[in-house]
Parts: structure tokens; sequence; C-alpha cells
């Protein structure tokens, strides 16, 4: 994740403390969680072998 590669650069060239820095890097993590499976679920939805519910 490319927000990963910033974070570690403000921190090494010391724009960060070590708190703020895990504290971001750990907040990048869970966003890369939540967007990860939100895309493998709409992924899901848009299977070609997914059968359509039936307009009644």
């Amino acid at each position: 994740m490319e927000t990963k590669y910033w974070l570690r650069l403000l921190h090494d060239t010391d724009y960060l403390t070590v708190i703020m820095f895990k504290s971001l890097h750990s907040d990048a993590d869970e966003l890369g969680k939540m967007l990860f499976t939100i895309l493998r679920s709409t992924n899901r939805l848009k299977s070609p072998n997914r059968q359509q519910p039936n307009d009644c």
C-alpha cells in the first residue's frame, strides 16, 4: 500500500514520532482490510456465475 510507504518515509525523516507512526500505520492497515473486503464482496456480487434474482 502506497500510504504505508509515505508513512515510513515521514517517520524515517523524523516528521512523525514513533507513537504517531504506529497509530497511523495501524489505521492504514485497518482501512486496507476494509477496502479489500469491500472489493472482494463487490466482485462476488458482479460474478457472472452468480444467479440473478427473478423480477416478479
